[in-house]
């Protein structure tokens, strides 16, 4: 007879993770990327670190509006491509977002590679928001009240309660980077084209997840113990 299984730890970190290399693990183990806000930020272990976020988004560059895709050159003639739900198109100054998640052990969303290129396979795209009102540029703002620690709106004060630091490029699309500060204050880096030597990391929400196997976990620990935690 099988004795008392061990808790289920609620989050796994990794350390040295791009976005595609984060999205891949999760999904082969129905294990969400967890998503910050001001009301859910990260353990205080990993406050003063940038964390991969489970949310992805693309905007495009100032006045340009949505056509049916969104296709982005991450280098090297190489494109990530998202299909644009028909409601969204011809919308400008917005972002897309869908957070990641899990329905019947299906993601929101994976990356699929398409020769050089890259699509983003969306099985439901009603998992697609448009949030509008997207600054045109880097500064502090107040989160929509849409959630999940979207900007939007005017610039306020730094000193505005809620406000977030928006760090943006003309146009992007990948997962955002949020960074809480040691008081707590949160910065969206949301142009951010993350490489393993950028020493980012992901906490991903292990309830309901596969169980991370033995040899895995050893790695995950050295990895920590040698480079740091």
């Amino acid at each position: 007879m099988a004795g008392p299984q061990p808790p289920v730890q609620q989050f796994h970190y990794k350390r040295w993770i791009t976005p595609m290399q984060a999205i891949n693990w999760a999904n082969r183990r129905n294990a969400a990327i967890a998503t910050f806000s001001q009301n859910l930020p990260p353990p205080e272990a990993h406050r003063g670190e940038i964390l991969l976020s489970g949310i992805f988004f693309a905007y495009l560059k100032p006045g340009e509006e949505f056509g049916a895709t969104v296709a982005f050159c991450t280098g090297n003639g190489r494109y990530r491509v998202l299909e644009v739900p028909p409601n969204y198109r011809n919308v400008r100054d917005a972002v897309l977002v869908i957070r990641h998640e899990f329905e019947n052990g299906i993601p929101s969303f994976a990356f699929k590679k398409d020769g050089r290129d890259t699509q983003i396979a969306v099985p439901d795209a009603a998992k697609i928001v448009c949030v509008t009102d997207f600054p045109q540029e880097g500064g502090w703002y107040l989160p929509h009240a849409f959630g999940w620690g979207i900007p939007s709106g005017k610039e306020v004060s730094q000193q505005e309660q809620g406000a977030m630091r928006l760090w943006r490029a003309k146009e992007h699309m990948g997962l955002q980077a949020v960074w809480f500060d040691w008081q707590g204050n949160q910065s969206l880096h949301a142009h951010l084209n993350i490489g393993i030597s950028d020493g980012h990391a992901a906490l991903f929400d292990m309830r309901g997840a596969k169980p991370i196997p033995m040899l895995e976990r050893i790695s995950t620990k050295l990895s920590e113990f040698f480079l740091g935690d």
